[in-house]
């Protein structure tokens, strides 16, 4: 047996006892009538299934990972893992709200799950970007579950949010689960957690399962599929907060604008297929090159945006021309022609040189040095004015 699947049984096993536990600690609560106890019982029970969608998404990602454009779902995969969602509510009417949404930015997330989803209709906090709040961000940054209570005109709500965290350090994502105690008899309760574990148990099962079957880990939840790359939706956020903190940090910061050229010749000689393996190649030239901490946006169908942070004044052509030199030395073989097809790309740059810009000059400008780069091909332009 290969590492790789001894080191999924060891997480199967894990994860089995883990649910065995939190079915057997259900079963075995004592029966309190109290108003505080039902709250209490309530809160785990919001907590175990906000823990096992968290836990079953960061282990499953060819469920989540395949939801690619969440605002607009289109694959049979997200209304699946809706589905679940939708059960684990219906079946406990307590539970008001669950979603779940993915890190996209440091202090933004973005809807990608809801199980007030209407069938056919995807609500609004699918694929909403929003800040995160102080809870939020504390289930984030303390990488454990944060709940509380707010009043409501009818009483209270529990609300719990639990982080989704790759290899149990990077937050990728949040889980908000949220439940209403007011009209829960003691009863009700101890069925409700009952039901809860049950369906969270069986949504964790079908996820554990999956992910042997694939081994994939979650990456791309807001990335383009066939690139890899950030999405052009994400731009603008992605572009605003970087230079939000280059301006805060006081770093260096450029943007690149990257265009592949003479796709359309590409196109119309050997047929969009091997456009789009073209594409890939690129994307996987320039991220090869980048630094770990840069980012890459698909822009366009054959445009790249590259985000380079903490890229001083000095150094920003440098690391331009070795995303061009990676491109020119990118070769995609044609089967029917027996021969590789080479590739260039042209580059605009511009350069945070002023704290005073704002990210529109800097994409202004950098639109410009690629307009000029492009009457030469396989070159770099850097604009610093205009």
């Amino acid at each position: 047996m290969k590492p790789e699947q001894k080191n999924r049984l060891r997480i199967l096993a894990l994860m089995s006892l883990t649910l065995v536990g939190v079915l057997v600690a259900l079963q075995v609560s004592t029966a309190r009538s109290a108003r505080h106890d039902i709250e209490r019982i309530m809160e785990q029970d919001a907590r175990n299934v906000a823990t096992a969608v968290a836990t079953g998404l960061v282990i499953d990602t060819s469920l989540f990972g395949r939801v690619l454009d969440a605002k607009e779902p289109e694959t049979a995969d997200w209304w699946r893992l809706t589905d679940y969602l939708r059960s684990v509510k219906a079946r406990t009417k307590n539970i008001k709200t669950i979603r779940a949404e993915a890190m996209v930015g440091p202090n933004t997330i973005a809807g990608v799950l809801d199980a007030d989803t209407e069938d056919g209709d995807p609500t609004e906090k699918v694929g909403l970007l929003t800040d995160l709040d102080k809870k939020r961000s504390a289930a984030l940054t303390q990488r454990k579950t944060v709940s509380y209570r707010r009043p409501t005109e009818q009483g209270r709500i529990i609300t719990v949010h639990t982080p989704i965290l790759e290899n149990g350090e990077t937050p990728l994502g949040v889980v908000t689960v949220e439940v209403d105690p007011s009209a829960v008899t003691w009863q009700t309760a101890r069925s409700t957690a009952k039901e809860v574990a049950i369906t969270a148990g069986a949504l964790l099962l079908f996820m554990l399962v999956n992910w042997l079957t694939t081994g994939t880990f979650l990456d791309g939840l807001y990335r383009d599929r066939l690139t890899g790359a950030y999405k052009k939706r994400y731009f603008d956020h992605l572009l605003n907060d970087a230079v939000g903190k280059a301006k805060e940090k006081g770093h260096g910061f450029a943007l690149m604008m990257v265009n592949i050229d003479d796709m359309k010749f590409v196109n119309e000689k050997y047929g969009r297929e091997f456009g789009n393996a073209i594409i890939k190649g690129v994307a996987d030239a320039l991220r090869k090159a980048l630094r770990q901490h840069d980012v890459l946006v698909r822009y366009g169908g054959d445009e790249f945006a590259v985000l380079a942070i903490a890229a001083g004044a000095k150094y920003a052509k440098n690391i331009a021309e070795r995303l061009r030199l990676a491109v020119a030395a990118v070769r995609v073989f044609h089967k029917k022609q027996d021969r590789d097809v080479m590739v260039s790309a042209s580059i605009g740059v511009s350069r945070l040189t002023d704290l005073s810009l704002e990210p529109e000059t800097l994409l202004h400008r950098a639109n410009i040095g690629l307009y000029e780069a492009k009457h030469f091909k396989n070159r770099v332009e850097l604009i610093d004015k205009g």
